[in-house]
């Protein structure tokens, strides 16, 4: 059975709650998140034999195999680091912010700052989740499978 990229765009909406995307028509949003999976895609496709996740359809907007929740979650994460990535060099991120509660002017350098943390703490969740994938007894099974055709 196909799992459709709006399951994994569902997944990575979920970790944002960013207004700049509410305020995105349906179309640019969509269009945004083709462009974040498909990064996250080709990074994923790296990453040992993922041949399921680099089999899709771009018109039909789905995966032609189904792929399993904990690498939908990845590849949610992945998306998550290509928009961090797309927002921190964005002009949006070099402006200073106003906190409403004392109203004191915040750094942009700051904010760039949290981002690549962020980015980074992600990555390492990432990878922790890649390597229980990748030594899972289904992914054990799969491997030896392959081995035998």
């Amino acid at each position: 059975m196909a799992t459709p990229f709006s399951d994994v765009y569902l997944l990575f909406l979920s970790k944002i709650t960013d207004d700049e995307l509410a305020n995105m028509t349906e179309e640019t949003l969509e269009q945004n998140m083709e462009k974040w999976l498909l990064s996250g895609i080709s990074r994923f496709s790296s990453i040992g034999n993922r041949t399921r996740i680099q089999n899709f359809d771009r018109v039909i907007q789905q995966f032609n195999e189904s792929i399993p929740y904990n690498e939908q979650e990845i590849l949610a994460l992945m998306m998550l680091i290509e928009y961090l990535k797309t927002n921190t060099m964005s002009g949006e991120a070099l402006k200073d912010g106003l906190s409403s509660k004392d109203y004191s002017s915040y750094s942009p350098a700051k904010k760039i700052e949290a981002h690549i943390k962020l980015k980074d703490s992600i990555e390492h969740d990432i990878s922790a989740m890649i390597s229980r994938l990748s030594y899972s007894l289904e992914n054990f099974k799969e491997v030896r499978k392959n081995d035998k055709k």
